[in-house]
């Protein structure tokens, strides 16, 4: 009765889940050749699981790496088009400059000065010249900041303000979102334990889906604090809102309320993985449809904590 009872109670230990459990048995009758054959496949069982979780791992950093290339792809669209301002207005002042000084190291008076009026002129084009090539630089600097997947993924210390502002600038000259309102308030100096581009995904994710939710005339506000573990980045909109039933489905993948075929229905359900990853929660409300939405994030400011929450978890 002792061996079947051990034999019973291995089984059982397996069953809810300790697959480092095996079963010994020194009978050496047909129950410990049960035991023998149960262990054995014990073990298979946990090699097809490290597998394939491996793979499940391996299959999410694919579909991030793609929903990233897809998002600087949506960016770099926006900023091809954006850019072209700037650099006609730039064409038409050097063109302008160019003719003026032409005029001028061609005129056949040598001996009279040149014009004040003239030199103001001058000045103004430079300077319009210099302000919109800077402009041009920040804008492909921020474009490429964000597209250095490869090189960010990595946690560091990183200002999270400095971050925020990054995204929020960027899309800020996307001409689908430019006559919408951004408000960014926070404290400047905050600073987490973050991979600065999955940070600045998150960040861009509920973005770009609170000014998808809202007209022309509505405003998007982010309000970023913190304590003395966390950081909270609230993002409030007052667009069209959503129902408790829409509400439960947001984060699964591939799920969209978008008819237009834009996007892949992918981005809050990697946004909300990527908080996971962090230790973080992701919070959605909405009074209802015509009402607005919030997303309430919140992410341990350290390493040490996103450790403590990440071991509870995997307790859990």
């Amino acid at each position: 009765v002792q061996p079947f009872k051990i034999l019973l109670s291995g089984s059982r230990r397996i069953a809810a889940g300790d697959f480092d459990h095996r079963i010994i048995l020194r009978s050496h009758d047909e129950l410990a050749e049960l035991a023998d054959a149960q262990n054995t496949m014990t073990s298979l069982f946990v090699e097809i699981k490290n597998n394939l979780d491996e793979k499940v791992r391996e299959r999410t950093q694919e579909v991030v790496r793609s929903e990233q290339l897809a998002s600087v792809g949506f960016l770099a669209a926006g900023v091809a088009h954006e850019i072209n301002n700037p650099l006609a207005s730039i064409a038409w002042s050097a063109e302008s400059l160019e003719s003026r000084l032409h005029e001028l190291l061609h005129q056949e008076d040598r001996s009279q000065e040149i014009d004040p009026d003239e030199l103001k002129i001058l000045s103004r084009y430079l300077k319009k010249i210099q302000e919109e090539a800077f402009r041009c630089k920040g804008i492909t600097e921020r474009l490429l900041d964000f597209s250095r997947l490869g090189e960010t993924q990595r946690k560091q210390q990183v200002n999270i303000y400095d971050s925020v502002n990054d995204v929020v600038e960027l899309v800020r000259h996307l001409g689908q979102y430019r006559s919408h309102s951004i408000r960014f308030e926070g404290d400047q100096e905050l600073e987490a334990w973050v991979s600065p581009t999955e940070f600045k995904q998150v960040v861009l994710n509920l973005l770009t889906n609170s000014l998808d939710a809202c007209e022309a005339d509505q405003e998007v506000h982010l309000r970023l604090s913190c304590d003395r573990t966390y950081f909270q980045l609230i993002i409030e909109d007052q667009g069209c809102g959503v129902t408790e039933e829409v509400m439960q489905h947001l984060f699964e993948p591939f799920f969209t309320r978008r008819r237009d075929g834009r996007g892949t229905g992918l981005g809050l359900s990697i946004t909300y993985r990527i908080v996971q990853d962090h230790s973080g929660t992701l919070v959605p409300e909405s009074p209802g449809p015509g009402q607005g939405s919030r997303f309430t994030l919140t992410m341990p400011l350290n390493r040490y904590s996103q450790e403590m929450n990440y071991e509870k978890r995997q307790a859990a």
